[in-house]
Parts: structure tokens; sequence; C-alpha cells
């Protein structure tokens, strides 16, 4: 993919969207134009508050950058395109500092598909990328991709879900193996090593 200083005629994103859609960071995240070598998709830890009329996504992704060093690039970290859900946008992007303080980065939307993160050269051994989405829910379901983790080409190292339900949210089902989060009545967690799924993480329940 060619790249202006960050911009792309109208012709080439309809094209690089097109290559890449469904793509979440684990889910999450895919690299436009990026080597495969640059940076390496570790793991992440994932909250999904369902909210009733809402999903907030809160999403903290672990890279490691072989070699110590990467360049600047753009990623698309897509939302999902589902009829029982409505349209999403990001409040927050950032990144984890050396001296440990969350920066903020770039970014813009590219609805419905997705949004387009602008990460920064990187000179480190690791990167640590932090963001918050909300989603519109047309009914009692949440959906978070985790399918596009293939696109890496490698399982992640560790993956960690935690959702969590509207009080008075009853017979919740779910795509994987989450176990209620003891002591809490709202929330159910999901740990996994070498996560590679073929589905994505979804959530039913009733009222």
């Amino acid at each position: 993919m060619k790249r202006t200083h960050g911009m792309t005629t109208t012709a080439t994103r309809a094209r690089w969207c097109a290559a890449i859609a469904g793509l979440v960071l684990s889910s999450s995240v895919a690299a436009q134009g990026r080597s495969q070598d640059s940076l390496h998709f570790d793991s992440e830890e994932i909250l999904i508050d369902v909210r009733g009329d809402v999903v907030e996504v809160t999403g903290v992704y672990h890279f490691r950058v072989p070699g110590g060093r990467t360049p600047a690039q753009p990623i698309l970290y897509p939302y999902p395109q589902d009829p029982l859900l409505g349209p999403a946008r990001t409040l927050r992007l950032e990144m984890l500092g050396a001296n440990g303080r969350w920066l903020p980065i770039g970014f813009e939307e590219l609805p419905p598909r997705g949004v387009r993160w602008r990460l920064p050269a990187v000179e480190a051994p690791t990167l640590t990328v932090r963001t918050v989405y909300r989603q519109v829910m047309r009914s009692t379901y949440a959906r978070y991709i985790v399918t596009t983790t293939r696109t890496w080409q490698r399982p992640l190292r560790h993956a960690h879900f935690e959702i969590r339900l509207p009080l008075g949210a009853r017979d919740p089902t779910f795509s994987h193996p989450f176990r209620r989060k003891v002591p809490s009545e709202r929330s159910w967690i999901y740990d996994v090593e070498n996560f590679l799924p073929r589905e994505d993480i979804v959530v039913r329940y009733t009222r």
C-alpha cells in the first residue's frame, strides 16, 4: 500500500478497506503496508462493558518490536459490522510512554468499517496501546472481533477477556467458555493461551 504523508486517495482507501475488512485488534488490529517483522502482536486484555443501549470496549494491546525499532505506520482497527449493532466511534487512543504515562495517538474514523490508527515510530522492544470505543446496541447482543488474529499469521501468546452485563441481565450465553468472575454478579471472564480463534466473542442475554 502506497502511503503519501498518511493520506490515501478515495479509490486506494476503498481497496485497502475492502482488502482487510473485518479485522480487529486480535483481534482488532491490522497493519497497512507493514513489514511482517516490524511489529508482532503478542497479547491483549479486553473489557467488554455491555450497558443495554451501548457496548463500550476497552482494549490494551501488547506488541513486540523485533530489533527494537519500527517506523511510523497506520493500522486499521475495525468495528464489528453487524445488523444487531449500530454505529461505533473511538473515544480514546493512547500508547504507554517510556515514563509510564499514557500518551495520545492520532486516529481517523473510517465509517462504518473502523478507525485508522497513526502509530508513531518506536525505538523500544515493546509497544503497548490502549483504546476505548463505543458501539450502539440494537438488542441484547454484543460482539467483539477476534477472528482476524489470523491476519498476523501467529497465535496470541495470551488473551484475557472480561464481559460485564447490565444488572438484571438473565441467561447469558457466550461463544467462548467464559466463567463468572466471583463474587461479581455482572462479570464473566475468559483467559486463553496460544489464541487463534475461529469465532468472534459474542454474548447474548435476556432481560
